[in-house]
């Protein structure tokens, strides 16, 4: 199963070291800011000669910045946000801006980050720091009349602070009235409506009422952004008008804060005004002698001076390298490495184009010895542009695909060039950066050419990429190298599920994942540039096997490699006690870590057959029967007592025979029906309040918006019905199962 975060990124400045952590679980992940961050990032926002620079974490679009803010905030965002508190203390735009973020993924960071160069354009005298909430101790973090405090920040879990500011929301949650007197701030919250309507936004929510408690001045209304819907262009309509309140003068005395502001709470889910398009031209963009032009331009190609000119060099060859192992200054995380794939398969021969897939991968080193895991890691993976995205993209700039970019002239090393120097253009956009990303509201204006969008349904809603943009017909034009690779999202890598035991494959590492494929509507196909990237791998598919749990096929020979490194993942293992009851619930892809659990199970089980297992429920949900992989494996956990109960669902193809084609027989403890898992569960809820309270291990796996709200409903409802309780009471129930490791998810955003 995939997970991918939606934000993480990494600072340019220490060579892109941030990695997101999983979040999602279509079959891969992504990684955690704060296992590589290491301190906080500081701007001192002067202009500068070669201003403004993606530093590989801020998708920015400084050739707009100031006409967006002139055309795009007087229109649209004043009408949605209130302005500067009325009882603000003294000149809050004078202050030092310190942007403090939580986050889970990393999206709050990109966010913190697209703040601090905005802020660098309105307000070029202003000292700009950034700082995860977890880099100071708690009550260090606040500074009464030092500075104004940006605070955003996700909410986790059920409705939980995220990891990294748990220590401050303890904190804060601990101070008494009026302890924050002097302390200038607002607050963002990112959330998510659909996946996570009971909890909503709770921490931005929270933050914004405590500090306001406690005595704390807001300076601008709290902003709620919905990731269920477009949490970009909520942020993006907030932060215009942050800026065009605090900076820009406000908007009319009728629209100020008044006093206690904490109802005002304003989310930006409406598309702005329709409005006349007005084309931005950019005067710092000029055609200019350059080494690396393509032939034909007469030796000339676009520069943009809004960034550090890249120095071209010829390479001397058009071949493109496989990845980038061979960089001095490490372009991966460490223990990255070349992974041969042993096999690549499709589970079912009848599943059609979107059916599960299963890759095999060799952990086996050079020098003979292997990479560990542990059941219930996670693999990440660095995928690579299609060869047809990076082409597209080429055919739109202005200089040779072959040449060797070196380090920029006149860099600012507030904002270095977001990406490995001396490699090939066309090396840079295949490992380098996500061509088929969403761009950000501000990226979206600078290829458009346009101040004005509506970026939730011209942009976000059918998917565009950067591509999609550059080719735009309403605004056809070339690019200047520097303004597209400074503003492209970096390629993030994903994290998938291991589907194996390390008990039983040492050596080897078991992915489960489903090629992402749909058409938008606007009738173009959008692939998943990592599910399509292993889809490709395969020399030629496996014999498929009629049993899935017989490992003695054949292999498709080692043809390709994945880079790739092993992610320990300590909050997803099995329970050390064998008589812990265990509940495995998951859905399509998510029957990857759960796989390697019953694997795991079912060797220790064949180890020492006098130590049975406690109870273990399985639920399972796939589209159809001939979906389904793993059964003869599902049979051999229920025969010999790996687990003690089954229920798999289907979406459609239901009929009679359905326990027989399971486990042959008519055992009322397995018996697959048509339906979700979430009904499922719903019927055995009693069976389930009990497990819950015998200390009961969870195992959650599958997507967050439909599949991990039902389950967690049900779920909640469960404990309302069978244990008598309030809903808020049911909610505390749920969270101390999580805090003692007991209620364990893996869901996709």
């Amino acid at each position: 199963m995939m997970m991918y975060l939606r934000g993480g990124i990494r600072p340019a400045a220490a060579r892109m070291l941030l990695h997101r952590r999983p979040l999602s679980f279509l079959c891969s992940r992504a990684a955690s800011p704060l296992a590589t961050s290491s301190s906080s990032f500081s701007l001192s926002t002067r202009p500068t000669t070669a201003s403004s620079a993606c530093t590989g974490t801020i998708r920015s679009s400084s050739r707009i910045r100031q006409l967006a803010l002139q055309i795009v905030v007087g229109q649209r965002q004043r009408r949605l946000f209130s302005t500067i508190s009325n009882n603000s203390s003294g000149s809050v735009k004078e202050l030092p801006v310190k942007i403090l973020y939580g986050t889970q993924g990393g999206t709050a960071q990109l966010f913190a980050m697209q703040l601090a160069e905005a802020l660098e354009e309105v307000a070029p005298d202003i000292e700009v720091t950034i700082e995860g909430l977890h880099e100071n101790s708690p009550d260090s973090v606040l500074q009464p009349g030092q500075a104004l405090h940006v605070l955003l920040s996700s909410t986790a879990g059920v409705g939980e602070p995220p990891d990294n500011a748990r220590d401050f929301w303890k904190w804060l949650s601990s101070q008494e009235s009026d302890n924050l007197k002097g302390v200038d701030f607002c607050v963002f919250g990112l959330g998510n409506q659909k996946a996570h309507p009971n909890h909503y936004n709770v921490i931005g929510k929270g933050l914004d009422k405590k500090l306001h408690k406690l005595g704390a001045n807001r300076v601008f209304a709290l902003g709620l952004g919905d990731d269920g819907d477009c949490l970009e262009d909520d942020y993006d309509t907030w932060m215009e008008s942050f800026l065009q309140a605090v900076y820009k003068g406000g908007g009319d005395s009728e629209e100020k804060v008044k006093g206690d502001a904490s109802a005002n709470e304003t989310t930006a889910t409406q598309p702005p005004a329709p409005a006349s398009s007005v084309v931005v031209e950019d005067p710092t963009v000029t055609m200019q002698a350059c080494t690396g032009a393509k032939e034909g331009n007469g030796g000339k190609r676009l520069i943009s001076a809004k960034h550090g000119r890249l120095r071209l060099a010829p390479s001397g060859t058009d071949v493109s390298r496989d990845d980038l192992l061979h960089l001095d200054a490490p372009f991966y995380i460490p223990n990255t490495t070349r992974m041969p794939v042993v096999s690549n398969r499709p589970l079912n021969p009848n599943a059609g184009e979107n059916g599960l897939y299963e890759m095999r991968v060799s952990l086996e080193r050079d020098w003979g010895n292997t990479f560990q895991y542990e059941t219930g890691d996670h693999l990440m993976v660095y995928p690579q542009n299609s060869q047809a995205m990076i082409e597209g993209v080429l055919e739109r700039l202005d200089v040779d695909p072959h040449v060797v970019i070196q380090a920029p002239e006149n860099e600012d090393p507030k904002k270095p060039y977001p990406h490995p120097t001396g490699i090939t253009l066309t090396e840079t956009l295949r490992h380098c950066v996500d061509l088929c990303a969403l761009p950000s509201p501000n990226v979206a204006r600078l290829l458009l050419g346009r101040s004005q969008i509506d970026y939730k349904h011209e942009i976000a809603m059918p998917r565009r990429n950067i591509l999609d943009l550059m080719a735009d017909e309403s605004a056809p034009r070339k690019f200047a190298l520097e303004e597209i690779l400074y503003n492209m999202v970096p390629m993030k890598p994903r994290y998938y599920s291991i589907a194996s035991s390390s008990l039983v494959h040492p050596e080897q590492v078991y992915l489960v994942y489903r090629p992402v494929q749909f058409t938008n509507n606007r009738g173009q196909l959008r692939m998943g540039v990592c599910t399509s990237f292993l889809k490709n791998m395969m020399g030629k598919h496996d014999a498929i096997l009629d049993d899935e749990y017989n490992l003695g096929g054949a292999v498709t020979p080692p043809s390709s490699h994945l880079v790739a490194a092993v992610n320990s993942n300590p909050s997803f293992r099995l329970p050390s006690e064998r008589q812990t009851p265990v509940l495995f619930v998951a859905g399509g892809c998510g029957v990857a870590p759960i796989r390697a659990f019953l694997e795991e199970r079912i060797h220790l089980a064949s180890e020492n057959n006098h130590r049975p297992f406690g109870e273990g429920y399985l639920f399972l949900g796939f589209r159809s029967p001939g979906d389904a992989p793993y059964k003869s494996m599902v049979q051999l956990a229920f025969q010999i007592g790996a687990i003690s109960n089954v229920h798999i669902t289907y979406n459609s193809g239901c009929g009679e025979g359905l326990n027989a084609q399971l486990l042959g027989n008519s055992d009322v403890r397995a018996h697959t029906s048509c339906g979700l898992v979430s009904d499922a569960i719903g019927e055995h809820s009693e069976q389930l309040y009990s497990f819950f309270e015998r200390g009961g291990h969870t195992f959650i796996c599958g997507g967050a918006r439909l599949f991990g709200v039902a389950i967690e409903n049900q779920v909640h409802q469960l404990l309302q019905n069978h244990g008598d309780l309030s809903e808020s009471a049911a909610t505390e129930y749920l969270q101390g199962m999580l805090a003692d490791g007991r209620f364990n998810e893996d869901l996709s955003d």
